[in-house]
């Protein structure tokens, strides 16, 4: 057998070696597929050097079936932070909450979701941190409020260490919500028990969400004398000239998916414990398994000489609150009492009152429902 030449196996053009045999071929096929190894190895390391980049920056996306974009990001160095310690991190412009507790490490969103205090200033005591600005505490392993006020929970993140970096795994979705609702059962038509509310206050709001979240499948209806579903009263004092939507603590929708019924301009005015009804001042009457008051209070009226005059006010509604603002508009006020909720009416009327020649009266005394 005739061996070729080195030029003959690179396909020159001076080939003179004619032979049919297969093994002669080898060599040509080998010298292409190590060109071709040669290209994939240069892809391949092209690619490490990208990922290296990547992690040198601290962030990795991915991008799953759905289009949902995913994160990884390097927070910090696992011997940065001691047990017990907590720190904000911004991860793509949104705040973190990053704590390590008995060597394990958890992160969650940084913001309240009361009214959006920064957690990291709050305390931590164990597996929870209490906000700095109201008290709502959180659980930091699950993001779950434990104590109000507020209604949602935080949402929580995917925490990984490895090779010493502690880095954050989350989806840019996640990543953008600042709060979480819990999961929470539906009515089923076979449980005939039903919970009754009288008010519609935030305490009723949260014993409703709660029953729900815990599995009750009953009939729950949160009856209200005025004309508007849950609001949050405490936004009265503060921005007065509010329309009622604008407060409100969840919208419509919300009630209608989690089966929570609400009665608004419903008045109760009396109740039968013996037989478990309400009874309410249209005459009509409701049946309960069992029963919540939860009515709040009212402003106590003035009962001095001049109480009844045009320019005394109370307030207790959104209608009350819209009535003062447009009333006080250039007047001196007055108000009646010198709790946390009057601090913050002298607030916004420092910025609504200007001329000193009429004097406006607000009452804010509270007292007891009757």
């Amino acid at each position: 057998m005739e061996r070729a030449s080195g030029a003959d196996c690179r396909g020159g053009t001076n080939r003179t070696v004619a032979i049919a045999d297969w093994s002669r071929q080898l060599p040509v096929m080998a010298a292409a597929t190590n060109q071709r190894l040669g290209f994939h190895d240069r892809q391949r390391a092209r690619a490490m050097n990208i990922r290296d980049r990547q992690k040198d920056g601290r962030t990795e996306n991915k991008t799953t079936m759905n289009g949902n974009e995913m994160i990884t990001e390097e927070l910090c160095k696992d011997l940065d932070m001691q047990d017990g310690e907590m720190r904000e991190f911004q991860v793509q412009g949104q705040s973190i909450l990053l704590v390590r507790n008995n060597g394990v490490f958890s992160a969650v969103g940084n913001k309240c979701s009361h009214y959006g205090a920064p957690l990291s200033k709050g305390v931590l005591v164990g597996d929870r941190v209490r906000c700095p600005w109201h008290g709502a505490c959180f659980n930091v392993k699950n993001g779950d409020i434990e104590e109000f006020p507020g209604l949602d929970s935080l949402p929580c993140f995917t925490v990984k260490v490895e090779n010493g970096s502690v880095c954050i795994v989350t989806s840019k979705m996640e990543l953008e919500s600042s709060k979480r609702v819990k999961s929470m059962s539906s009515r089923s038509a076979g449980d005939r028990s039903a919970v009754v509310m009288v008010g519609a206050g935030p305490a009723a709001l949260v014993c409703a969400e709660t029953l729900r979240q815990e599995g009750y499948t009953g009939r729950i209806v949160l009856v209200t004398r005025e004309r508007h579903i849950p609001y949050d009263r405490t936004k009265l004092s503060k921005a007065m000239n509010a329309k009622a939507v604008e407060i409100y603590l969840r919208p419509i929708e919300f009630y209608k998916e989690h089966d929570l019924e609400v009665w608004t301009e419903k008045q109760a005015v009396s109740i039968n414990t013996d037989e478990a009804k309400v009874k309410f001042k249209d005459g009509s009457f409701l049946q309960y398994s069992q029963l919540l008051i939860a009515t709040g209070s009212r402003p106590r009226e003035l009962t001095c000489p001049g109480a009844t005059l045009q320019n005394v006010f109370y307030l207790r509604s959104p209608e009350d609150a819209n009535a003062i603002s447009e009333a006080a508009a250039g007047k001196n006020v007055v108000i009646m009492g010198s709790s946390f909720i009057a601090t913050g009416r002298r607030h916004f009327a420092l910025q609504q009152c200007k001329s000193p020649s009429t004097t406006l009266t607000l009452c804010k005394i509270r007292q007891p429902w009757t």
